[in-house]
C-alpha cells in the first residue's frame, strides 16, 4: 500500500501490487492478476460492446424497435462477461474467441484445424437457448410465474462475442501477402531460446460474413482458416507448461517439446525475441483496435453477422410470444414481473449497464 522509497529513480511503477506492475495491471478479485482497463478506456476501447449495440440498432429499426435498451444492455454485459469472468465457462473456454487452444508449432502436420468444428458446434449449441421453451423455472407466493432468462442472456452473449473475435483475429480479412512463411525466436525462462520456422496460412481476403451453418463453405474454408495460437503467458514472462517434456538442446540447435507439447511462450504484439513478426500467433493476426490493418471491415463484418445472429434469436421466439414480451420491457418491469435475468458471477471489471452508451460507435 505504499510507494518505494526510492522514489521513481527505479521506475514509473512505484508499488509492489501485481508483480510491480500496477500501471498495466489490477488484481479485481484479490487472486491473479489482469491487464488493467482504466476508466476512461472501458468506453474508448468498447470494442465487443459498440458491435453488438449497432447490430440491434439496426435490427430495431427494421423491426419496430421490439428489444429495449435495458434488454440490449443485458445482452452485451452477457457478451463482455466472457472475456472477464476467469473460469470454464467463460475466459478460459477457447471455444468462446475461435482462438487456437494449441500452443503449438502450425507446421505439425497434424491435419485440420479441429477446434474450429469445436467452436462452431458450440455456438449451434447455445442456440438451444434461444427458444426460451424452458425459462419458466417456478412460481411465486402469489403464485404468478418466476422466469429465469440468465442462461439465454449468456447464451447470445457469449456467442456474439464468439462473432466479433472470429473477424478480429482470423486470416478472414487479411490480405495473401499476410502469413506464410516465418522465422521467429521466442524465450522461456530457464529453458532458453526456441527457434522455430515453416509456414502458416496467408490471408483470404473475404468481404463477406463467415456462414458457418452453411456446409459448403465450411468445406471451402476449413483448412484455411486460422487464428494463430493462442499465447498464453499471465505476465508476459514465459513459463513452461508443467506438462512439456523438454528435449536438451545442442549448442546451437533448436530446443522444442516433444511429441509438439503444449508449452507457453512470450510474445507482445505477435513480435518475437528479436522484433520480427510472429506470425503463428493471435496477437500478429489481431484487428481489435482501431489503426490496425484490416480492422474496419473485421469490425463492419462482425456488426453484419451478429445481426443475423439477432434474426436467429428473434426467429426462435416466433412462438414464445412470454419471451417476445420480456424482451421489450425495461429494468422495473423485469423486477414486476419477477424475471431473473442479472447474473450472479463476480465481474468486478464489468462496466455498469449503458456506462458506454454516450460512446459513439465506430
Amino acid at each position: 500500500m505504499q510507494p518505494d522509497p526510492l522514489g521513481i529513480s527505479q521506475g514509473n511503477n512505484l508499488y509492489a501490487y501485481v508483480e510491480n506492475e500496477p500501471l498495466n495491471s489490477t488484481d479485481p478479485m484479490g487472486l491473479f492478476k489482469v491487464r488493467a482497463r482504466w476508466p476512461g478506456s472501458l468506453v474508448s476501447k468498447a470494442l465487443h460492446e459498440t458491435i453488438v449495440f449497432d447490430a440491434f440498432k439496426i435490427f430495431n429499426s427494421q423491426n419496430g424497435n421490439v428489444f429495449s435498451n435495458y434488454m440490449i444492455d443485458l445482452f452485451i454485459a452477457g457478451n463482455i462477461r466472457t472475456d472477464l469472468i476467469f473460469d470454464s465457462g467463460h475466459q478460459f473456454n477457447s471455444a468462446n474467441h475461435f482462438d487456437n487452444p494449441n500452443d503449438t508449432r502450425w507446421n505439425n502436420n497434424s491435419g485440420g484445424p479441429t477446434w474450429i468444428a469445436s467452436t462452431i458446434a458450440s455456438i449451434q449449441g447455445k442456440r438451444n437457448a434461444y427458444s426460451g421453451s424452458n425459462i419458466v423455472v417456478g412460481c411465486t407466493l402469489q403464485r404468478r410465474p418466476l422466469i429465469d432468462i440468465r442462461n439465454l442472456i449468456e447464451s447470445f452473449g457469449s456467442n456474439t462475442h464468439t462473432i466479433g473475435d472470429f473477424y478480429a483475429h482470423s486470416n478472414w480479412v487479411d490480405s495473401a501477402s499476410k502469413g506464410g512463411v516465418y522465422s521467429i525466436e521466442r524465450t522461456a525462462y530457464n529453458y532458453g531460446v526456441f527457434r522455430e520456422s515453416g509456414k502458416v496460412p496467408v490471408g483470404l481476403q473475404q468481404s463477406t460474413i463467415f456462414d458457418f451453418d452453411n456446409p459448403a463453405i465450411y468445406a471451402k474454408w476449413y483448412s484455411k482458416l486460422y487464428t494463430g495460437n493462442a499465447e498464453g503467458c499471465s505476465t508476459f514472462k514465459c513459463v513452461i507448461d508443467a506438462t512439456v517434456n523438454i528435449v536438451a538442446p545442442t549448442l546451437n540447435g533448436p530446443l522444442y517439446p516433444r511429441n509438439e507439447a503444449r508449452y507457453y511462450h512470450n510474445v507482445v504484439s505477435g513480435k518475437d525475441s528479436k522484433g520480427r513478426d510472429d506470425k503463428t500467433t493471435h496477437a500478429y493476426w489481431a484487428k481489435d483496435e482501431p489503426g490496425k490493418q484490416g480492422y474496419t471491415i473485421a469490425r463492419d463484418l462482425a456488426v453484419k453477422h451478429v445481426v443475423e445472429e439477432i434474426k436467429k434469436l428473434w426467429a426462435k421466439s416466433s412462438n414464445n410470444s412470454r419471451l417476445r414480451a420480456i424482451y421489450g420491457l425495461d429494468k422495473t418491469s423485469m423486477k414486476n414481473n419477477n424475471i431473473i435475468h442479472i447474473s450472479t458471477d463476480v465481474c468486478t471489471l464489468c462496466p455498469a449497464l449503458g456506462s458506454w452508451r454516450n460512446n459513439t460507435s465506430r
